[in-house]
């Protein structure tokens, strides 16, 4: 196990953490059974809010303004981290993907010695909103 698994299991670990920190709270404060705190505790996180249930309390409402601002950015950060971490490892067969799919959609795409790959009409010319500049150079550089 490398050093970016390892991030990524304990990142995990802080969001289950963070997760229990407010189905336990809401549980506590707004009097909900467990499973209605751990299901408004995970949809607040995601940003999904479906509105059916809600702090009704003070001390929910500041508790809530905070667990927001700060478990939604721990969401992200761990969304970003894990997704960066997949292309990584996936990076070849992602670009294989990728360039099969541009190949297929263009059709009669040609490559040209300056590296525009596009679609001409039949007066040999490319449309402007169809010229895809160095898709192929600017993917495999980054």
């Amino acid at each position: 196990m490398d050093q970016h698994d390892k991030k990524i299991i304990s990142l995990i670990g802080v969001i289950m953490f963070v997760v229990l920190v407010g189905t336990v709270f809401y549980h506590n404060f707004e009097d909900w059974r467990f499973l209605d705190a751990f299901y408004f505790s995970t949809t607040t996180l995601t940003t999904v809010g479906f509105g059916d249930l809600h702090p009704t309390t003070d001390a929910s409402k500041i508790f809530t303004i905070f667990y927001v601002l700060f478990g939604v950015g721990i969401m992200l950060y761990s969304i970003t981290l894990i997704g960066s971490h997949y292309m990584e490892e996936h990076h070849p067969a992602v670009e294989k993907a990728i360039f099969s799919r541009i190949n297929r959609d263009l059709g009669t795409a040609k490559k040209f010695k300056d590296g525009i790959i596009g679609r001409q009409d039949n007066n040999g010319k490319m449309p402007k909103d169809e010229i895809v500049e160095g898709t192929e150079e600017a993917i495999r550089k980054h």
